[in-house]
């Protein structure tokens, strides 16, 4: 995006020229007194707009109101007859409003703005209050800047204002006749505080995209702006950025909005942005925002925006969705938005819409979302509706890519929810993601239908979780620190510090496993410099997945099972299991008669074997696998096997086990046998003398026959 104007954020007060005057105005003023020194101050705001009505005030002009008062009126500035020429700053010589003699002046404004400036730029407003008559009475902004003609108008800086009771907190924008639409540029709010309005904390709009340039927010909150339940388009929302070629949120809090508004359509959401460009939220809290109707959530890149980012964000507790990419019918092209290495906590409390959330209204196109880490618990917290991870509503979209998240839900929360679609690869595309159920209860849902593994999604969804060489996506814990934390801060430069709960274990399966987007195999995107946690990328030999980038050298992972191997009767058992590993895992059972209980957080795990009421030996595998490594417990349960001891009997014939058996794996007898084995043309494929155990490395999948020297055949199934 456009480099933004960072000069902005040191702006003080304007230095006074030799002509500049200091103006004070104090209830124990007088409206007739000059107002250049606190002893002959003007007593009311009606006075300072008087003045710039008739007189005009001049660049490097002051204006102080005496602290620790409240002041009855508004301010109103405009470049017209007879001040023409006048009321106007420069970027190096602004206007300054203002407090004196200790604390912060505040303006009441009634039903009328707190500052308006119409036509005009070159003002720093800094340490003032401004309450309206309250939102729903005042239709008003707290502080607006407007401009209906063709020129660029620059510089504002708001710093340490707080601003409630009006429609909009601040509200800027323009509405030229014609072309050139020609707005505001170097624009700055800063330390400032805009709650219970009625309508928006922040907002601008114009009649393009890029009508303005250069907007800069920072340590900025926008709270409890509720929304207006009388109409029917969105209202409520915290901040809201359009027609802005060019702006830098950063160390924003927005939450408590949106709880009054009812739009059966479009919703409020805490941060968002709409027909704008090169739009960036970074390093920002987003949470416990509301909605009687849509949305409700914690970010949004909405309709007409175009290379736009949010990175390094936080979103919680939200009745929508943590991050919503929206094209509303009518919005003019969208595509190239990036949404990265941001965190989402117990988002979409109602109405399932999820951690992220894609709806087309309108085609869209290119957008990305990628290195996230997402978590959501069903039971905590709930609206309505089933918690979960990704929500897909339609397929009017193309070329979306979702990849290197960790999705992590518990409770029945769903990991893929899809609906009725089934969106081809060109549209949406998952890749390397890793999905976990803490509960077990996997849930991914496709063109109707609830898959139980991430296996069987992959079946139904043609395509995903694959790139042209390779299978990918993993199901499996990413072993998280302390996952289901949901602190609520209200100071973002504690982000990195207080969700520590969301990095990984150095054994995490995570770790190193992430693909390298900037591959041209992969388009040739740019990742970023940083993690959610302010680490540089990458750390390791590659990227991991999810949003922490773990500083933590890799591991040489293993696991090992004790025993692998149990043998039993057809009596009920229970036996023991030891694992060590230093990787993650997850576990796959095949057989209904057994019952694991084992998982990776356990510190004592044991299986369960259910009795045998037939006369027939059985097997089954339990494996356990983390990344790469995959390791098999086995289970025979035979009822000539006392156990863990094999009998030597006459009556013990020849059993094999595990039978299917992996290709490249060990194939293990009850008893030392000589043998051969054939493929089914009767070519001779192995054999070997005295063994009880085979490695199958080099035989294909397939069926093939094995004779024993005592002429006993088994068919063997190879897969």
């Amino acid at each position: 995006m456009k480099k933004i104007c960072r000069t902005l954020s040191i702006l003080l007060i304007g230095v006074a020229t030799a002509s500049a005057n200091t103006y004070y105005i104090s209830p124990l003023g007088d409206d007739v007194n000059n107002g250049t020194t606190t002893g002959t101050a003007w007593k009311s705001p009606n006075k300072v707009t008087q003045y710039a009505w008739e007189i005009g005030f001049l660049a490097g002009d002051i204006l102080l109101f005496e602290g620790n008062n409240t002041f009855t009126g508004g301010l109103y500035f405009q470049k017209d007859k007879p001040s023409i020429g006048r009321n106007s700053g420069s970027s190096s010589n602004l206007i300054s409003l203002g407090s004196y003699g200790g604390g912060i002046a505040t303006l009441f404004s009634g039903t009328v703005s707190g500052f308006y400036a119409y036509n005009l730029a070159g003002f720093s407003i800094d340490g003032l209050n401004f309450i309206g008559s309250g939102p729903g009475v005042n239709s008003n902004s707290g502080i607006i800047f407007y401009a209906d003609i063709s020129q660029t108008l620059s510089t504002i800086v708001v710093r340490n204002v707080e601003v409630s009771g009006y429609k909009h907190g601040f509200n800027i924008g323009e509405y030229c006749p014609s072309l050139p639409y020609l707005g505001y540029t170097n624009i700055s709010i800063l330390g400032s505080q805009f709650h219970h309005n009625l309508s928006t904390g922040i907002f601008s709009y114009g009649k393009a995209k890029n009508s303005h340039s250069n907007f800069y927010i920072s340590l900025t909150s926008a709270y409890s702006n509720y929304g207006d339940p009388a109409v029917v388009a969105n209202s409520g929302s915290g901040i809201v950025i359009s027609a802005f070629d060019g702006a830098l949120i950063e160390y924003c809090t927005a939450y408590d909005n949106g709880k009054d508004n009812q739009a059966v359509t479009g919703g409020p959401v805490g941060m968002w942005a709409y027909e704008a460009k090169n739009v960036t939220f970074q390093h920002c809290e987003s949470y416990q925002n509301k909605s009687k109707g849509f949305d409700g959530g914690g970010f949004d890149l909405d309709g007409g925006t175009e290379n736009c980012i949010i990175q390094y964000c936080y979103s919680h507790d939200n009745y929508g969705p943590g991050f919503l990419f929206a094209q509303y019918p009518g919005a003019s092209t969208m595509q190239n938005d990036v949404m990265r290495y941001n965190i989402s906590v117990n988002d979409g409390r109602q109405g399932s819409k999820g951690g992220v959330y894609f709806w087309g209204g309108n085609p869209f196109s290119n957008c990305h979302f990628y290195n996230n880490t997402l978590y959501a618990d069903n039971t905590t917290g709930m609206i309505d509706g089933s918690a979960g991870m990704v929500v897909l509503n339609g397929t009017n979209y193309s070329g979306i890519k979702i990849r290197n998240n960790i999705f992590y839900v518990t409770g029945g929360a769903f990991l893929i929810d899809a609906g009725g679609s089934t969106p081809a690869t060109s549209k949406i595309h998952f890749q390397n993601n890793l999905y976990y159920a803490a509960d077990n209860h996997y849930k991914y849902k496709w063109r109707g239908t609830t898959h139980a593994s991430l296996a069987a999604w992959k079946s139904a969804a043609t395509g995903q979780e694959k790139d042209n060489v390779r299978e990918l996506g993993y199901e499996a814990n990413p072993a998280l620190v302390l996952p289901g934390q949901s602190p609520t801060l209200n100071n973002t430069l504690l982000l990195t510090s207080s969700l520590s709960g969301y990095k990984l274990d150095p054994n995490s399966i995570a770790i190193d496993a992430g693909i390298n987007i900037s591959l041209p195999s992969y388009g040739s995107l740019s990742a970023g410099n940083l993690d959610f946690f302010n680490n540089t990328l990458p750390q390791g030999d590659n990227f991991d997945i999810g949003a922490y980038e773990s500083d933590k050298p890799k591991l040489n992972y293993f696991i090992d099972i004790n025993p692998d191997t149990i043998f039993t009767t057809f009596g009920q058992t229970t036996t023991p299991i030891t694992i060590t590993s230093n990787v993650g895992w997850s576990v796959t059972n095949t057989a209904e008669w057994i019952i694991p209980t084992i998982d990776y957080d356990y510190s004592e795990n044991y299986i369960d074997i259910g009795a045998n009421d037939t006369d027939l030996y059985r097997t089954a595998i339990i494996t356990i696998a983390g990344g790469s490594i995959k390791k098999m417990i086995y289970i025979i349960q035979d009822k000539f096997i006392e156990t863990g001891i094999l009998l030597s009997s006459p009556i013990n014939k020849l059993r094999i086990y595990p039978n299917p058996v992996d290709e490249g794996g060990t194939l293990l007898f009850n008893k030392p046998i000589e043998y051969k084995i054939y493929d089914l043309m009767g070519y001779e494929v192995m054999l070997g003398k005295n063994k009880s155990e085979i490695n199958l490395i080099g035989i294909p999948p397939g069926v093939y026959l094995l004779k024993s020297n005592s002429n006993e055949l088994r068919k063997i199934f190879v897969y």
